[in-house]
């Protein structure tokens, strides 16, 4: 199964329960950037989910670098999430398949020279990756619901569609 029909079931399934994307919609979000670009499963339920969450929650807010501000902790928990990202990618390196996905691609990059990214430029590229991912799928999901809440025909497709393949 890939990852994108996994986002499609549990996007019907939200709709089906009719929860709406804003109350669950941001379980399957770090679980489905962490797969693309790290390789890693489960994301919803790991610490670089909770971490990511945190990190996102800082971004935009007044940049008052005190311990108790939503910005102090949104600065702390980057530094955690990039130590977490340089465990995983010490982890890949030792590994001899280095992978196919995003993480993967860049432990192989190399520059003219053939010298291999620097971790630090690799942890920054990875954090950078699952940002976008996020912000991407976002408002892919956002646009997918608000055409759909449009679209009712469409809804009602999606579906019967899904019960087909719920019945296989």
């Amino acid at each position: 199964m890939t990852i994108y029909f996994t986002i499609a079931i549990t996007l019907l399934s939200i709709l089906s329960q009719e929860e709406g994307i804003a109350s669950t919609g941001h379980l399957f979000l770090p679980s489905c950037t962490s797969h693309l670009f790290m390789g890693s499963d489960g994301g919803s339920q790991t610490k670089l989910a909770s971490l990511f969450e945190e990190w996102v929650k800082g971004l935009f807010s007044i940049p008052l670098s005190l311990p108790w501000t939503r910005f102090g902790k949104s600065l702390r928990c980057r530094q955690k999430l990039l130590q977490y990202i340089e465990e995983i990618v010490l982890q890949r390196q030792q590994q001899q398949n280095l992978g196919e996905d995003a993480l993967g691609i860049l432990l192989q990059a190399r520059d003219e020279d053939g010298n291999a990214l620097p971790l630090d430029e690799l942890k920054d590229q990875i954090l950078l990756l699952l940002f976008a991912g996020h912000e991407t799928l976002t408002s892919a999901i956002a646009s997918f619901c608000l055409l759909v809440t449009q679209n009712p025909n469409v809804l009602t497709r999606a579906r019967e569609e899904q019960k087909q393949f719920s019945a296989l």
